[in-house]
């Protein structure tokens, strides 16, 4: 064998030990040093596993009131408050009006809807059946009331003002209706009694019995992190994640995982003048952006819309009560800047096969007055909702689970507070 020969073996052996170490290098690269490299556009189509949704559905009553004279009664489970509810959407909204009024009407046969939050008039179009050319004012309103005339059989719909100066009536020229609404105040509809809680401004309603409700748990799908990447940056080849954190960044916008991987938190950063958005606006915008990436991997309703902070939040339930959690696990929250996404929380979990399920008993509505109006944590005139709901306990043991546990919530200084049996018990009345 020649020298020449003995050269080129040689020099092919180096270009394969050359190629073997660039293999093992590549393949030892930490993987999520940097997200999507072959991807270099903005993702349009993101699908989170979740599906669209609209105002008319996401705009829904926390109660249903109905007054008879001086006591109050209403359904005892949710369920039934979403279906009635559901059926006035279905009304034909007649000889819409805008008038001065002095508070609720002072009818002693009514109904009263409560709503979460104050809502821009001009959702009426969207949430009932009413003429789309009908002129409607700019104020918001949170309550809405049905009034019963009965020499003619017709309902009055009457959607005040949050101010109580101002209100939007409707008639319902439809004696079917008249006579089935009127129909719930008969004693054998088995309505639940409920009592007031006067805290100055709204007043809030409270079952007088207790409360029956089922604690459950359930198993959890997980949201993939990369959707969010491509549904939140606009280049996500250029994401990274910072090293031991769990935190995303093009060098602009961020995200970072939170609770054990059970949220999120965006952020985009906007240095330009904001104009601020009308209250429609600014729900129209959010929607939109979530039914995008189908984000709503859960049931959820308008609980908050603060047009002067451009903020929209939105509430999980299930079962058609509100659910709760001290770490934002069970929120959907969104800020806009101008035309822009500027923050961005939500769970990256949904509620998938069902565990177990138990029957649990709640404290009355009497022993949760008795126990706000007596402890000197809370001032009655500074509470702004009491409402009953679920408890989210979300454990990253067993494969990822949560717990939905029946409680009180009171809500006190814009923040919704457990009302714990165990507090609750030493403040009944005898006790210590």
């Amino acid at each position: 064998m020649n020298i020449e020969t003995v050269k080129t073996y040689i020099l092919i052996f180096l270009v394969v030990i050359s190629l073997v170490l660039t293999l093992a290098l590549s393949n030892n690269q930490p993987k999520q040093d940097t997200i999507h490299k072959a991807t270099s556009e903005y993702v349009n189509e993101v699908d989170l596993g979740g599906q669209e949704e609209t105002k008319h559905r996401m705009i829904e009553p926390k109660s249903i009131i109905f007054h008879n004279h001086d006591r109050y009664y209403g359904f005892s489970e949710q369920s039934a408050d979403k279906e009635l509810y559901h059926e006035m959407q279905e009304w034909a909204l007649d000889d819409v009006k805008t008038n001065v009024a002095d508070g609720p009407p002072m009818d002693d046969i009514k109904v009263e809807v409560i709503f979460p939050t104050a809502m821009p008039v001009e959702v009426i179009k969207s949430s009932f059946k009413i003429d789309a050319e009908a002129t409607l004012p700019d104020w918001s309103f949170q309550r809405m009331f049905i009034t019963l005339n009965q020499s003619e059989s017709v309902l009055n719909v009457h959607f005040i003002s949050t101010d109580d100066r101002k209100e939007v009536t409707a008639v319902v020229r439809d004696s079917k209706l008249y006579n089935s609404l009127r129909g719930y105040m008969a004693e054998d509809l088995e309505l639940s009694e409920f009592m007031v809680l006067n805290n100055g401004h709204f007043p809030i309603y409270l079952p007088v019995e207790e409360p029956e409700m089922k604690a459950r748990s359930f198993a959890v799908d997980h949201i993939d992190t990369d959707l969010l990447i491509n549904a939140l940056f606009s280049n996500p080849s250029s994401v990274n994640l910072n090293a031991g954190e769990a935190y995303y960044t093009d060098g602009q916008r961020g995200m970072e995982i939170l609770n054990d991987g059970g949220s999120m938190e965006f952020v985009n950063p906007i240095h330009s003048n904001k104009e601020h958005k009308d209250a429609m606006e600014l729900l129209d915008q959010s929607l939109g952006n979530i039914n995008g990436h189908k984000g709503w991997t859960d049931k959820y309703f308008l609980e908050e819309i603060d047009a002067n902070a451009d903020l929209i939040r939105y509430q999980m339930k299930y079962d058609d009560y509100p659910v709760y959690n001290g770490s934002g696990l069970t929120v959907i929250e969104q800020e806009w800047f101008n035309q822009e996404l500027h923050a961005y929380k939500r769970p990256l979990f949904s509620l998938n096969n069902l565990l177990t399920s138990e029957a649990v008993s709640l404290p009355s509505g009497k022993e949760i007055s008795y126990y706000l109006e007596n402890n000197d944590h809370y001032k009655v005139s500074s509470i702004q909702d009491i409402r009953v709901g679920y408890k989210l306990t979300y454990s990253e043991q067993a494969s990822y689970s949560v717990m939905l546990d029946p409680s009180w919530y009171v809500k006190y200084n814009d923040e919704w507070q457990e009302i714990k049996v165990e507090e609750l018990n030493s403040y009944k009345k005898g006790g210590s």
